[in-house]
């Protein structure tokens, strides 16, 4: 029998198969290749972004009652709750070792924040709060020039 064209597909094609076979079952028992696509505590830390979505949801009618000015030396947030504990965390994307965070107690309803301390470019501010077990959550970027 003579080799042809017909001949030539058909072995490609067991090739083709053989190669494919070869290579799911090295990368299946390969130890090196931890190919899970679940992470080890999936359901608590759905808990913690489903409460953190709820904090946000919770925060969306306080989002544009909570202002702020900013002038040459200061950063002034204001119109925020009333006698409630407040963290502010202040984030900056290109730069990590700046971001802080700041707890305030029972404030009348204003946080100033020292210009000085903020670079320029764009920070992301997350106000967060309690209130009878219900926690809100608030996030304001601003860019400094």
């Amino acid at each position: 029998m003579k080799f042809h064209w017909g001949h030539g597909i058909i072995l490609s094609f067991i090739l083709f198969i053989c190669f494919i076979g070869y290579y799911a079952i090295r990368i299946q028992t390969s130890p090196e290749q931890e190919h899970s696509l679940v992470i080890k505590n999936y359901y608590a830390d759905e808990l913690k972004t489903e409460a953190l979505l709820t904090a946000l949801k919770n925060g969306i009618p306080w989002r544009d009652s909570i202002q702020f000015e900013q002038d040459s030396n200061s950063l002034l947030f204001y119109n925020l709750p009333k006698n409630q504990a407040v963290s502010l965390n202040g984030y900056r994307a290109s730069d990590a070792t700046i971001d802080f965070k700041k707890n305030y107690s029972n404030l009348v309803d204003t946080i100033k924040l020292d210009r000085k301390v903020l670079v320029d470019g764009k920070w992301k501010f997350i106000l967060e709060w309690e209130v009878h077990s219900k926690k809100y959550r608030v996030e304001k970027e601003i860019h400094f020039n």
